[in-house]
């Protein structure tokens, strides 16, 4: 075998151990998703059921509406990337879905 084969094999060796890598961190990257999403989903019903229950939602609805002013606009207003884009969507649905929950105008 020749320096040059020698020096494309250890390249070749050096980019399969990276992919193996890189594989490795998106399965960490999957599950921690899945997790995240799984919570979200499970505070979203916990959310839902403390508002259809509260007993004044119309104090609710004002101390939502002015609490979450000052926190959503950072959160829906984001950069141009995909990701950005996804949880824009993401909390505007939620924020929308609150919104419903807490205004007792709506039910």
């Amino acid at each position: 075998m020749t320096t040059g084969e020698e020096s494309q094999d250890d390249q070749i060796g050096t980019l399969e151990e990276e992919v193996a890598f890189l594989k490795e961190q998106m399965s960490l990257l999957a599950q921690y998703l899945a997790i995240m999403i799984g919570r979200a989903q499970v505070n979203d019903c916990m959310l839902s059921a403390l508002i259809l229950s509260h007993p004044d939602r119309e104090l609710l609805n004002s101390i939502w509406r002015q609490s979450s002013a000052a926190v959503i606009p950072n959160v829906i207003v984001r950069g141009p990337s995909p990701w950005d884009s996804e949880i824009a969507d993401t909390a505007k649905q939620r924020v929308e879905h609150l919104n419903e929950l807490a205004d007792p105008d709506s039910g």
